[in-house]
């Protein structure tokens, strides 16, 4: 069974993409491209923590995102 810590890490890494990725659409909206690039290295960001914790710790029994 995974650690209750990784669970809770990968519901906020959820929670902070989500939050990015809203950001990031009203930037496009706006049309500001330093802004978006701003996003988008947040998001990558993210992702790779998310890939690292997947590759590297017991998670491959179950999914939490």
């Amino acid at each position: 069974m995974p650690n209750q810590f990784l669970v809770e890490i990968h519901d906020y890494i959820t929670a902070a993409l989500t939050a990015v990725e809203r950001l990031q659409q009203s930037v496009e909206n706006r049309n500001d491209p330093v802004e978006k690039n701003f996003y988008s290295g947040q998001i990558e960001e993210l992702q790779a923590l998310r890939q690292y914790l997947t590759d590297h710790f017991d998670l491959s029994t179950q999914r939490y995102y």
